[in-house]
């Protein structure tokens, strides 16, 4: 699904090579680009048709999981998993609400559409749970994952326009990925029974990110100063003490 602005056709657009008395110029790749002027009779209508867009026909996940347990036995135990997967086709924006924000009709917004990779997509991700039962009643806890860097997709708002400022696309997200991440996880704890196995009581310690990694997961995508300036990374290393009680 998706919406084509009746009243601004394709046709309603004129090719430019210069914007503000200067060649168009796109920012990551250094090649001339050509963006679009919509008549300015038309700017500011809207005649909204909410559709289905033959060009979402062929966007499709591919994905193949491998799977591998051991029970306990031995005084531990393994659940591990690691899936292979591409989401790819065309981009559309909006994805969360049927892409009620994007327009089709629109020759600037369908620029470097094709071809990308879809919705945080990452191509290998590994996880690992395991447990082991340790002398004197102490249990430990183990949780690992790696998982590639999710796609980043460079824009940049375009000023001039007859119809206002534009972002387009510069090239297709995948070309440029953040950082893989891995994260290590650890907890450590000890059940004591008492009042004749009325009550239990769990003393445990969880340790996050246990190597204190400081994955970059976020970075600007609008190209300009702060192009690929890091906005966000995974949260650095945590301890919490935590009390379990069953009766």
């Amino acid at each position: 699904m998706g919406v084509e602005n009746l009243a601004a056709p394709p046709s309603a657009y004129t090719p430019i090579t210069t914007l503000n008395g200067s060649p168009i110029v796109n920012g990551i790749t250094g090649q001339p680009m050509t963006l679009y002027n919509l008549n300015t009779s038309l700017v500011g209508q809207t005649n909204d048709l909410i559709t289905t867009i033959p060009l979402l026909n062929n966007n499709s996940y591919d994905g193949v999981e491998f799977d591998a347990t051991k029970r306990l036995s031995h005084n531990f135990s393994l659940l591990s998993g690691f899936t292979v997967q591409r989401q790819k086709g065309e981009y559309i924006r909006g994805f969360a609400n049927a892409g009620l924000s994007d327009n089709f009709f629109d020759p600037n917004l369908n620029i470097n559409r094709a071809n990308n990779y879809l919705n945080y997509d990452s191509t290998y991700v590994f996880k690992l749970d395991g447990t082991y039962q340790l002398p004197l009643g102490f249990s430990t806890g183990v949780n690992f994952q790696h998982y590639t860097g999710y796609p980043l997709q460079p824009t940049e708002v375009f000023n001039g326009l007859s119809q206002g400022n534009e972002t387009v696309i510069l090239e297709p997200a995948g070309k440029v990925r953040l950082p893989s991440v891995n994260l290590l996880n650890l907890r450590i704890s000890r059940t004591f029974t008492l009042d004749r196995d009325r009550f239990k009581l769990e003393p445990l310690v969880d340790l996050f990110n246990l190597t204190n990694a400081q994955t970059v997961v976020s970075q600007v995508a609008s190209f300009g100063p702060s192009y690929l300036r890091p906005s966000n990374t995974i949260n650095p290393f945590i301890a919490r003490f935590g009390l379990r009680v069953e009766f």
